[in-house]
């Protein structure tokens, strides 16, 4: 029995009616922000913005609490303030899927503490977490993208101010296009708008990859699509992206390229485009195109990781052969 505010007695089975309506109403009114925020995404309208922030002040949102979090945990961020969305969002979809499949699983706490805090305890309820929380999760990820997109606009409008990199200003003029996995149109600070393939989105267009790599087994990555929203070749078919981005080096076969890389990783989430840049044979650049790769690290950390990634990439002995040929250097930025 449950006691109401006027100390009468209500039936357990009317509570759950009333839970239940509750949930409703907070679904239909979930539902007219949805509608609203949709229609302004296809008009490209200011209202945009303010339907994303009152969304978020009535409903919070499940991937900035989890974002939140991750940037408290000192043994999960990338230095001060940053942190590895691609990793992140992978942890949260494998646990979500391993949920949804019945799997065993090595039990990861803070995932599950992280997801208890933004979603609340559905892991274990999987008509729950499949019909009624996941579409909160696909939306809420739209919502954070959409924010993310607006932040970064903030960032694009200071873009005349900010200071140039020397090694880029100076190897401007000789570069012919560019690959950017960024979003900003910082390659219009060395006038290279005009030669650039946005191959994860730009701004403005309501289309940032902002994804996962394959969490799946081969056999199962095109039979259970259940989480492939959040998963970059999924966005880069909802985008119409594609793979656009070789069109960068196919001007003639003749032709032969130096490739820099330069702000990347070389995270394994990206492989679908860096590994074919690497690829030796006859549909790939290194033997038909490229001559060398450059690949520019920060610090020795970063330098650490870009190795450890690049034999992911395409494995130890490439990466050994290719860098004892001095077809791919690596470079620290000056």
């Amino acid at each position: 029995m449950e006691a109401l505010s006027d100390g009468s007695r209500e039936e357990p089975g009317k509570t759950s009616e009333i839970l239940e309506k509750s949930r409703q109403e907070l679904e239909n009114l979930r539902k007219e922000y949805k509608d609203k925020i949709r229609q302004a995404i296809r008009d490209n309208t200011d209202n945009l913005i303010r339907f994303i922030t009152d969304y978020i002040l009535k409903f919070g949102n499940i991937w900035l609490s989890y974002f939140t979090k991750v940037t408290d945990n000192r043994d999960r961020r990338l230095g001060n303030g940053w942190i590895d969305f691609e990793e992140e969002i992978g942890r949260v979809v494998r646990t979500i899927e391993n949920s949804l499949l019945n799997r065993t699983k090595a039990e990861d706490m803070y995932i599950s503490e992280s997801l208890t805090d933004a979603i609340g305890d559905v892991l274990s309820n999987d008509v729950e977490l499949k019909e009624y929380l996941l579409p909160i999760v696909k939306f809420d990820f739209l919502v954070f993208s959409l924010w993310m997109e607006e932040a970064l606009k903030v960032e694009d409008g200071r873009l005349d101010s900010r200071e140039k990199i020397k090694m880029i200003e100076e190897e401007a003029p000789n570069i012919e296009g560019v690959i950017s996995y960024n979003y900003t149109h910082t390659p219009n600070l060395y006038n290279l708008g005009d030669k650039v393939r946005f191959i994860h989105g730009e701004l403005g267009r309501h289309n940032l990859v902002l994804g996962t790599s394959e969490t799946l087994e081969d056999e199962l990555a095109d039979e259970f699509v259940e989480c492939a929203y959040f998963k970059k070749k999924y966005q880069l078919i909802r985008y119409r992206l594609g793979n656009k981005f070789k069109t960068v080096f196919s001007n003639s076969q003749d032709d032969k390229w130096d490739a820099i890389i330069y702000g990347h990783s070389l995270t394994p989430a990206d492989k679908y485009s860096l590994g074919w840049l690497f690829t030796e044979n006859n549909n790939g650049l290194f033997a038909a195109h490229i001559e060398t790769i450059k690949i520019c690290y920060y610090d020795d950390l970063s330098y650490d990781q870009q190795i450890a990634n690049l034999i992911a990439l395409i494995g130890q002995e490439n990466a050994l052969k290719y860098v004892s040929e001095g077809r791919i250097v690596f470079q620290p930025m000056s």
